[in-house]
């Protein structure tokens, strides 16, 4: 999880603010978080990338 937390660019506070969760909770689920906050940062790193794919042709 910290890898692609680390390649969106965010921390454990960030994804605990983007889910509406304490810092707290998300700090108790280590590397081992629930399977819906997974697929939440798969799809935003999908987005990034499409993102960063879609900016590198326009250049």
């Amino acid at each position: 999880m910290m890898d692609a937390l680390k390649e969106l660019g965010w921390s454990k506070a960030d994804l605990g603010r983007k889910l509406g969760k304490s810092p707290d909770s998300v700090s108790r689920w280590g590397d081992n978080p629930p399977r819906y906050v997974m697929a939440y940062i798969e799809l935003a790193l999908e987005l990034k990338r499409i993102k960063d794919a879609a900016r590198a042709a326009i250049s």
